[in-house]
């Protein structure tokens, strides 16, 4: 079934208020190994998520099966569950603010990639082998999503988008080192394969020719961009999403907005309605238009991402960010503002003087998101710098810190961000290497 057919049955069962969204992605992978592209694989997803009322009482549910036998019982139980339900307590209708339009972000070079796909691979295990590498592998991954919008007000809307991602690892003699980096991007031409393929390589050459050590303490640290992506993703949806500030689940409040709440040289943007980043749509689950949205401006908290539930809490117009469902908003795309730092390995060696170089993480624990407390680990090449130069590789350290320090001693982020995500991400990024100081790097517990 349809979005459409969905909402006309649950109406006709006798549900007061009915959304729809039904999503289809057809994808392929081209698995690497071994410095050789290996097999395509091809996968096809459908669901479904639905949104029911009844006397302001509220069910929602998904489904990836679309038979109309399964969503018309999904939708009998439904009915038969929201009588027994008390009402919602911060049930607000579905409205819509103002008119709706769509847009598609697609490329068409998706539907005959294949060719075009492995040759990129070619050339980045080529680029990668060229620097130092022995054995390179990975994932390149493509794909077009078709959405499909319907509720109870009569809105109809429909939208589609293609990705693409290349993740790769590079692999040296010694069993311990590797490099890692991932580029994402609604087009094919988003990716530079060769380039991607040249950082892995020259910063695994440049780790198999230093000693191994670890440290604990307070460093200057040069993020890459899948690190800040993924820890500056962790603070916005955390810490700036209006669910998580109405049930004190973050330090901030209404009245922070237009406060101080990080470095002055720290901007950070939900870039929800940019076709050209992935994760981006033209509407949300309630049927409101996207916006890109500045939450932290210059260090000043502009905005909390909301959507009509937090929206009327808070008195303030949703920002369309009921991204994935209809109680917690979520950002769909981190964008941290550039800065004015060279991004070659040597200059930002230099910016950094002495501190720690890291090019991965992932394992990311929180001890207390209030306080913003976690912990990751670091992971591929993680290096000790000494006056601007490259002196050790550090190995089983992580970084533990808090939120605030990410936030408040952020310095300075080099000149060209990239659109970068990978499975350990929580939100597709376009980020620079960012400097930060001060921050605690610790010892795991198998490091010796």
């Amino acid at each position: 079934m349809d979005a459409e057919d969905i909402v006309k049955l649950a109406l006709k069962l006798g549900f007061n208020e009915a959304v729809a969204v039904v999503r289809v992605s057809k994808w392929r992978m081209l698995r690497i190994a071994n410095n050789e592209a290996s097999v395509f694989n091809y996968w096809i997803d459908e669901w479904a998520s639905v949104y029911l009322t009844k006397d302001k009482r509220v069910y929602t549910f998904s489904t990836s099966n679309l038979s109309e036998n399964t969503i018309r019982a999904k939708l009998n139980d439904a009915l038969s569950i929201i009588d027994r339900l008390n009402e919602d307590p911060e049930y607000v209708p579905i409205t819509h603010h103002g008119s709706v339009s769509t847009w598609d972000s697609y490329d068409p070079s998706v539907e005959n990639a294949e060719e075009k796909v492995i040759d990129m691979v070619k050339e980045s295990i080529d680029a990668s082998l060229s620097e130092g590498s022995v054995r390179n592998a990975g994932t390149f991954t493509y794909g077009v999503g078709e959405s499909t919008y319907s509720d109870h007000t009569g809105l109809k809307l429909s939208w589609r988008g293609t990705y693409f991602n290349l993740a790769m690892r590079a692999f040296h003699n010694d069993p311990e080192l590797s490099s890692m980096d991932a580029l994402t991007g609604r087009r094919l031409s988003d990716i530079d394969a060769k380039g991607l393929g040249s950082r892995v390589g020259y910063m695994l050459s440049l780790a198999s020719k230093l000693p191994k050590t670890s440290i604990e303490g307070r460093f200057r640290v040069i993020m890459s961009p899948l690190v800040a992506g993924h820890l500056y993703g962790v603070i916005t949806n955390s810490w700036m999403n209006s669910y998580n500030v109405l049930r004190n689940l973050s330090p901030l409040s209404a009245k922070d907005v237009g406060n101080r709440v990080a470095s002055e040289s720290l901007t950070l943007i939900d870039l929800s309605a940019d076709p050209s980043k992935v994760g981006s749509e033209p509407v949300d689950f309630e049927g409101n238009q996207t916006g890109n949205v500045t939450l932290v401006k210059g260090g000043v908290l502009s905005s909390f991402i909301t959507n009509n539930r937090t929206a009327s809490k808070l008195g303030v117009k949703s920002t369309g960010n009921a991204a994935h469902g209809w109680l917690m908003p979520s950002i769909r795309h981190l964008y941290v503002e550039p800065g004015s730092l060279k991004d070659d390995p040597q200059s930002m060696f230099n910016e950094l003087g002495d501190g720690v170089f890291i090019q991965n993480n992932w394992y990311t624990r929180f001890q207390n998101i209030r306080e913003g407390i976690f912990s990751t680990v670091c992971r591929d090449v993680v290096l000790l710098i000494k006056n601007g130069e490259p002196k050790f590789v550090l190995k089983g350290v992580r970084v533990s810190d808090r939120f605030n320090t990410l936030l408040n001693n952020y310095m300075d982020s080099t000149s060209k961000p990239t659109q970068v995500f990978w499975w350990d991400m929580h939100v597709p990024s376009t980020v620079p290497y960012t400097l930060v100081d001060k921050v605690n790097i610790t010892k795991s517990f198998e490091a010796h």
